[in-house]
């Protein structure tokens, strides 16, 4: 049959003449210690993959603290006892609505009484809760403030959950900031399981673009199903093309070429009008999305959508704030576990922990939107649920698993898995300034630290001692002195230090379904990973990625080391890729391992030379229907590409050979076995660059 695509399995030997021609050297620039060779935490990799996979797993804190969960310890505190209502009510009542103010007290005395009496168990029985805090309630906390507890199980028992961010105009949180509704912070052995969470207000609205004749002032005006509150009005932060009528993200390839170039200009630069937080230099507050009643927002006088948007009312506005989580675990909080939690809409993250660990386990939750079937009558649709991350695991104390979840709908990442790189600059043979991060443990004497070239991005030294920490002159920073150099520091040279107490290693991703949101599915950074038996379907761009990033305001990623990324199913993703002119943050591969400069992928996010993924293995994956590659691998030494199966694939003319009818790309890396593989290009595998 002419039409016939045909599949064939190509093995090592088609690859030879690329290997010959196109790798490039393994390492550039100077060594400063011990070289990077391949280790799991201080263990030499064993020889197979399965052995490989059964340290990754066998190391695992948060697997080893499921083996035998001791019976909680100490008193049941409910939110029913006679003294937490009493004092609760008392509370409430002296913050001036005891109607308004009651749910809170009541979690918040019930906390006071576990931490007070050593409780081993806070029960939530079944019902919903309005979490709703009074004036003086202390910013930058959470709502639910679960400070340093210890080995408590917190049950909700089936209980909803619904807190408040922006506030209503007969009790307005004008002047407070909650970084989440659940935090954990501080202690070990905490648990929360069993509850549903949502936020009783509207965080996301349909809108139409509008304007007052040519060069005139535009608008947004807010669907009427979503009624803005003119007493504490929506405080729109972002604003995106959207499929208001099929609730999805609008694929850039079902636009129009108005419409592409409006979506491009957001994507790419994030510049005004599409997202106003914080205003641009020299502007004010008033520059952003100023509500003007009658469910219209007005944009400031230096934002304009330039083109005019062809299909104005195919736009979402959102309250996105970053800095926030429905579920917060941070301040070295270790053995902290997230088991059967619903999560409906946040106005940042689904759960996000920052510095936390070891050992974190996330299972078993649903981060998606709220189910049409339990919408209350006369609420209007839910659009998507969080509005940044569904998980983001922020420069984690390793020990992380997260299993059979499902997450979807989310405005970003289903899940992203950061191993922060500390910018530092030289100040001595062996001494540095480095910026701190979220915690202030986050440098100590005694941890370690591998060095990387800021520009050129070359690993310098792995492994190196922390002998002492002081706080710099500039707030925020402090000064390191460093051991066991082999040479010392280049002066003047900025540096990125990979922290290895907060490196997010040693990570497990199983099982889980990624679905329906609006950028990558599972984005990994760090070392010793399992990403398996996941199933990840329409997402924006690719379905897994694992990058060395190290150009964003923080930096994301060091090199992944000692990753195994089998048997997932990837289906329809990549959509927004669509022209060669219209470029994103990440590549338009399936799987992909790579240097993820926030640019291109031309040349001008290429360092040749470097090596910045070592021992990957990527074996028994499904991929279908994707616009670029199946799998792209970049700058890699010992990489395993076996037994994938890959159909329609390489499918979209980018306009750039490494790309265009790939089914598989590796490009300058060394050491690399590609074989056993099903796909539907005859030439698949390029080392072209």
């Amino acid at each position: 049959m002419a039409n016939e695509r045909r599949l064939r399995s190509i093995g090592l030997p088609a690859l030879l003449l690329a290997v010959f021609q196109g790798v490039g050297p393994t390492h550039c620039g100077p060594s400063f210690g011990s070289p990077a060779d391949a280790r799991l935490g201080d263990e030499v990799l064993p020889p197979s993959l399965q052995a490989r996979e059964n340290v990754i797993t066998s190391h695992n804190r948060a697997l080893e603290a499921l083996v035998a969960e001791p019976a909680p310890v100490g008193p049941v505190v409910t939110l029913d006892d006679a003294d937490v209502v009493a004092a609760a009510r008392d509370s409430a009542a002296k913050a001036g609505r005891s109607d308004l103010y009651f749910d809170y007290f009541r979690f918040r005395t019930a906390i006071d009484k576990v931490r007070r009496t050593a409780a081993g168990r806070l029960d939530i029985p079944a019902g919903t809760y309005h979490l709703y805090p009074p004036p003086g309630f202390p910013n930058n906390g959470g709502i639910i403030d679960m400070r340093e507890l210890s080995h408590v199980v917190v049950d909700g028992h089936g209980a909803l959950l619904l807190f408040s961010y922006v506030g209503r105009a007969d009790a307005p949180l004008a002047g407070i900031h909650p970084r989440s509704g659940i935090h954990v912070t501080g202690g070990q052995g905490v648990v929360v399981r069993n509850l549903t969470m949502d936020w009783d207000e509207t965080l996301a609205v349909p809108v139409t673009v509008s304007a007052d004749g040519a060069g005139g002032t535009q608008q947004l005006h807010v669907d009427p199903r979503y009624p803005i509150d003119s007493g504490a009005t929506l405080p729109i932060r972002a604003v995106f093309p959207f499929k208001v009528g099929t609730r999805t993200y609008y694929p850039s390839r079902e636009m129009g070429p108005a419409e592409s170039v409006v979506w491009r200009r957001w994507y790419n630069g994030g510049r005004r009008p599409y997202v106003c937080a914080p205003p641009a230099a020299g502007a004010s507050a008033a520059d952003c999305f100023r509500y003007t009643g009658r469910q219209t927002y007005a944009l400031g006088p230096s934002q304009r959508f330039d083109p005019f948007p062809a299909e104005p009312g195919n736009f979402l506005a959102t309250a996105r704030d970053n800095a926030f989580a429905a579920i917060l675990i941070d301040g070295v909080a270790t053995d902290v576990r997230i088991e059967n939690v619903t999560i409906w809409s946040s106005p940042g993250a689904g759960i996000v922990v920052i510095n936390g660990g070891p050992g974190i386990r996330i299972a078993g939750n649903h981060i998606v939107r709220k189910p049409d079937a339990l919408l209350r009558p006369g609420e209007a649709p839910r659009l998507i649920s969080t509005l940044s991350d569904g998980i983001d695991i922020n420069s984690a104390g390793g020990g992380v698993v997260i299993e059979n979840n499902e997450v979807a709908n989310q405005a970003d990442d289903g899940l992203n898995i950061v191993a922060s790189l500390r910018p530092a600059q030289v100040t001595g043979a062996d001494s540095v300034t480095a910026k701190g991060g979220a915690v202030g443990t986050y440098f100590r004497a005694g941890g370690k630290v591998d060095i990387y070239a800021a520009k050129g991005n070359a690993l310098l030294a792995t492994d190196i001692a922390i002998t002492s920490v002081a706080p710099a002159a500039t707030p925020g920073f402090y000064a390191l002195t460093l051991g066991g150099l082999a040479q010392p520091l280049p002066q003047g040279v900025p540096l990125l230090l990979r922290v290895h107490d907060f490196g997010s290693t040693n990570f497990i991703v199983r099982n889980n379904y990624f679905h329906d949101n609006m950028e990558r599915g599972i984005v990994v950074h760090g070392q010793d990973g399992l990403v398996a038996g996941n199933r990840i379907e329409r997402t924006a761009e690719s379905g897994i990625q694992a990058v060395y990033d190290n150009v964003t305001g923080n930096p994301e990623g060091a090199a992944v080391s000692n990753l195994i990324i089998r048997d997932n199913v990837i289906r329809d993703v990549c959509l927004h890729w669509f022209a060669p002119e219209g470029r994103s943050v990440a590549l338009p591969a399936a799987i992909a391992v790579y240097f993820g400069r926030r640019t291109d992928f031309r040349g001008n996010d290429f360092m040749p030379g470097n090596v910045l993924a070592r021992h990957i293995a990527i074996t028994g994956n499904t991929v279908q229907n994707v616009p670029g590659p199946g799998i792209f691998v970049s700058q890699a030494q010992d990489v395993t590409i076996a037994g994938n199966t890959l159909t329609a694939t390489g499918r979209h003319p980018f306009g750039v050979p490494a790309l265009d009818n790939r089914s598989i790309v590796v490009e300058e890396s060394s050491d690399f076995h590609v074989e056993g593989n099903t796909a539907d290009h005859e030439s698949f595998v390029s080392m072209e660059h």
